[in-house]
């Protein structure tokens, strides 16, 4: 049971906002393009949560992930990841602004999407800044509703009778495998979903608190790794079964696949509504709790001005954004959470020189180069792509 908390905790974190991403960007570049991304994807961000799990089993001082490139680059570096890594954290934000009218439309009809939208946002963002126990909770509820909105979706029934995630499986099929000008396309959003850097240091440290006493170096080792594996992998079953529900159950594939849903049943239909608000507005709490923490507590900034940051920052983004969830997502991942895991192998190059591997093949100073080099280079093209794109003009 302590092995597959630790598991579900990675893979709840994970599974968040971008699920609502994943069917428009199938729907887009096709089949095999699309599969190659979300598998590929999927091990080599398993690959950086196993780097940086490496780097925290490695420093003797507990801290987040700003708190190690200080100690490992220095105030210089320490200021330089700090912009990426919190922009990525306030543009999570103005994502859970974009996608909030969607679900209240499902629930309240889609005359009140906006002004219930402005309630969504006020309220999450003072509960930001109640006890740690409302925002446990918060993450449980975000995990929890996520995962009932994926079992509802695949398996509500079609007018033929069928269940969606039947319809689904044809119509994906269906779909050309390869459609090049989209080649890079799934790119931002993809990232985006297997976002779940912020859940690898107390994964550790519950698997520490759990194992550490009772378990060899080498066997502990072998238990984080294959945590941290699993966790990541399992959200891409998780993503695809999704995709398959919202390929039976929309006519037309929105790009925050909400809009699209055709399902007949009206209590269902508000049933998702009403579950993807409070997943999203749980996940709203948690991720604002951590921009707090890394200003207060890393920045030392005071209280009384990152309220106000915390406030009015996402909104902006929001309406800079023009309020589209899709291109928010894909800017978000492609740039930001981009940047942030090219930080996490850094940070793991500079720690590697001494100690355990959790990858017992990098032992090998050739296939450490070889996996790093690789890894590396498919964030910084998406990188490139993904900035280029947003700088010329590009949109949905």
């Amino acid at each position: 049971m302590r092995y597959l908390f630790s598991v579900g905790l990675l893979a709840g974190t994970i599974i968040g906002a971008g699920i609502f991403s994943i069917p428009y960007v199938f729907a887009q570049a096709g089949w095999a393009i699309s599969l190659f991304y979300l598998f590929g994807f999927s091990i080599f961000v398993a690959i950086a949560h196993i780097f940086y799990a490496d780097v925290i089993l490695r420093t003797p001082e507990r801290h987040r992930m700003p708190g190690y490139v200080r100690r490992y680059f220095g105030p210089a570096g320490f200021y330089a990841s700090l912009a990426p890594v919190l922009l990525g954290m306030f543009f999570t934000l103005a994502v859970y602004l974009a996608l909030a009218p969607s679900f209240f439309a499902l629930f309240f009809g889609a005359e009140s999407g906006i002004e219930m939208a402005l309630i969504f946002w006020l309220s999450a963002s003072l509960v930001v800044f109640l006890s740690i126990s409302i925002i446990a909770r918060a993450e449980f509820l975000a995990t929890a509703g996520i995962l009932t909105v994926l079992i509802l979706v695949a398996f509500s029934t079609t007018p033929g009778g069928e269940y969606a995630v039947s319809d689904g499986v044809a119509r994906f099929f269906q779909l050309s495998p390869f459609v090049l000008p989209a080649l890079l396309f799934p790119f931002g959003p993809v990232l985006f979903s297997f976002a779940g850097r912020t859940a690898i240091p107390p994964v550790v440290e519950y698997l520490k608190s759990a194992y550490g006493g009772r378990a060899s170096g080498a066997t502990f080792n072998r238990i984080v790794r294959s945590a941290i594996l699993l966790g990541t992998l399992l959200p891409a079953i998780a993503y695809l079964l999704f995709v398959f529900g919202i390929f039976g159950v929309s006519e037309n594939i929105a790009p925050d696949a909400v809009s699209g849903i055709d399902i007949q049943q009206a209590g269902v239909r508000g049933l998702i509504g009403i579950l993807g608000i409070g997943v999203i507005w749980s996940s709203y709490i948690v991720i604002g709790k951590n921009i707090v923490d890394t200003l207060t507590l890393d920045v030392h900034i005071p209280l009384f001005l990152v309220i106000p940051l915390l406030f009015f920052l996402p909104p902006v983004l929001f309406i800079l954004g023009g309020g589209n969830f899709f291109i928010l997502v894909a800017l978000t991942g492609g740039i930001f959470l981009a940047i942030e895991q090219m930080i996490i192998l850094m940070l793991w190059r500079k720690t590697n020189s001494s100690g355990f591997f959790l990858l017992p093949l990098l032992r090998s100073s050739r296939i450490r180069a070889v996996v790093l080099t690789v890894v590396f280079l498919a964030f910084l093209c998406g990188l490139a792509f993904q900035t280029w794109f947003f700088m010329s003009g590009n949109g949905v």
